[in-house]
């Protein structure tokens, strides 16, 4: 699905983030993302988005105060509602968007991302959501089966020792 995602400038950062999220719904060709960013510097940034929005299938909306500022980015928002595109808000920090055309759309996740304890976990609760959205039969792994993964053995092989080491605690302080 071609997806474009508009985003202010100022949550580039959040972008990157979450563009880091949806790497393997990219690897397994469910979406093509489309982003300002893609643009080549000598192009007409407007014409490109226009033509991004034209052929985009879903248009993510990273909410924050700043992307309600930002008059290109809500007017973008504004012509994908137009052009009858499935609109997805992604409510990044807390601010008044329900208000928006598009305010009455349930955004995903169901809380702002800034809001998690963990941020990668409002991602994830994101991507999944989106994933459903897209395939409404897709089943995540549950979070009961995912804690039992966790604490299985993990088997891991190091080359250097020649040897195979069985692994049945891992230390979060391991990878800081």
């Amino acid at each position: 699905m071609n997806t474009l995602v508009l985003y202010a400038t100022k949550d580039y950062l959040v972008f990157e983030q979450l563009d880091k999220h949806l790497a393997l719904l990219k690897r397994q060709n469910v979406l093509t993302i489309y982003h300002e960013n893609n643009i080549n510097a000598s192009s007409e940034t407007n014409v490109e988005m226009k033509t991004y929005l034209q052929q985009a299938d879903i248009v993510l909306l990273l909410v924050s105060a700043d992307f309600l500022h930002s008059d290109e980015q809500f007017g973008y928002a504004q012509q994908a509602l137009q052009q009858k595109k499935t609109v997805v808000p992604i409510i990044a920090r807390p601010c008044m968007w329900n208000d928006a055309k598009w305010g009455h759309i349930t955004a995903i996740p169901a809380k702002p991302i800034s809001q998690y304890n963990d941020p990668n976990q409002g991602f994830y609760d994101t991507v999944v959501a989106l994933r459903k959205t897209i395939d409404p039969t897709y089943q995540p792994i549950k979070f009961e089966e995912y804690q039992q993964q966790i604490n299985m053995p993990t088997v891991v092989y190091n080359q250097t020792a020649g040897k195979i080491y069985n692994i049945t605690h891992i230390d979060k302080a391991d990878f800081s």
